[in-house]
């Protein structure tokens, strides 16, 4: 039987549609989710080459965040994330933030010295290989990161606010995630 899928224009929302699977002698049918929007309310994004060099003429300026740094990102596996928790064993990871049952004492070294260092050389700038500088903390043992979390450590949003005109804004991002965070949004909001 030849699989049937109809979608009637205009008729858009959340549908759920049926496939049949066969792994050796099982056979089922699993549901699919899929959402239809109109072909005129695409998602757009901004796509952006970062391997292309940035134009020699262009303007850049670095933006001082340092007043809203929070912690120094070589500590992020040193606090304790205490709350909130979930009450089943197997969703807790240990109170560091990394690890799970089997490696509760998991402790790695977050060594950002080699980006301080780069950036020491350049007065406190460190440069994307595309020409796209940021403004990078120098010092040791100073917070040099703007943490935010659904841990109770930190905020679960900054709002850091800007003046002036651009094109672009660009923010250096670094972001962690467990196994069991793996292939699901973390972060959506």
């Amino acid at each position: 039987m030849k699989p049937v899928f109809n979608l009637k224009s205009g008729v858009g929302g959340y549908k759920t549609l049926f496939v049949n699977l066969v792994q050796d002698e099982l056979g089922w049918w699993e549901p699919i989710s899929i959402e239809i929007i109109p072909r005129t309310n695409r998602v757009l994004g901004i796509e952006f080459d970062w391997t292309v060099p940035i134009k020699p003429n262009a303007r850049l300026r670095t933006v001082d965040l340092s007043q809203f740094y929070n912690e120094q990102l070589s500590r992020i596996f040193e606090n304790e994330y205490l709350s909130p928790r979930s009450p089943f064993c197997s969703l807790s990871i240990p109170k560091q933030g990394i690890g799970g049952w089997c490696d509760f004492n998991l402790k790695p070294t977050i060594d950002d010295s080699g980006l301080r260092n780069l950036a020491a050389i350049r007065e406190g700038i460190f440069t994307m290989p595309n020409g796209i500088p940021f403004l990078i903390s120098t010092q040791a043992n100073a917070p040099n990161v703007v943490f935010v979390s659904k841990w109770d450590n930190y905020p679960n949003s900054v709002t850091i606010p800007l003046s002036g005109r651009a094109k672009w804004c660009f923010l250096f991002m670094v972001g962690t995630t467990t196994h069991m965070q793996s292939r699901f949004v973390n972060w959506p909001y």
